[in-house]
């Protein structure tokens, strides 16, 4: 939160444009590093009631689930030239001579915020894909 506060501030006071993203569905996005087997629901009919899914994706309740859901996310942050901090994990930084932007996670939601609303509006774009 204490990083939310200062972005907040500094967009406050240099005028910057900021938004506010939730990631729909976050948790479904991760993938899964280790097999995870699953029991049907009770009353799916099957053929063979030891029958298990094995998931090809993270789900709500796993608990897994929010660590590969921020795997996803930083991933996908590094991909688009972002720099995670060293210091604080849930902000990632995109400099140039000309133009800075800013990135905090907080769970499923982003902050975004920065002296270019083009990147910002590609960085909504591409989050949205």
């Amino acid at each position: 939160m204490t990083t939310i506060k200062v972005l907040l501030s500094i967009t406050a006071s240099q005028n910057w444009p900021i938004f506010q993203l939730d990631v729909n569905t976050s948790f479904l996005h991760g993938d899964l590093n280790k097999e995870v087997l699953m029991q049907p629901s009770p009353g799916l009919a099957l053929s063979d009631p030891n029958q298990f899914y094995k998931l090809q994706r993270s789900m709500h309740g796993l608990k897994q689930a929010s660590r590969q859901s921020n795997t996803k996310l930083t991933e996908t942050h590094i991909s688009f030239g972002y720099t995670q901090s060293k210091v604080d994990y849930s902000l990632f930084v995109k400099k140039t001579s000309v133009r800075f932007t800013v990135i905090v996670v907080y769970v499923d939601d982003l902050v975004l915020g920065g002296t270019c609303s083009d990147e910002i509006q590609h960085i909504k774009t591409m989050m949205d894909k």
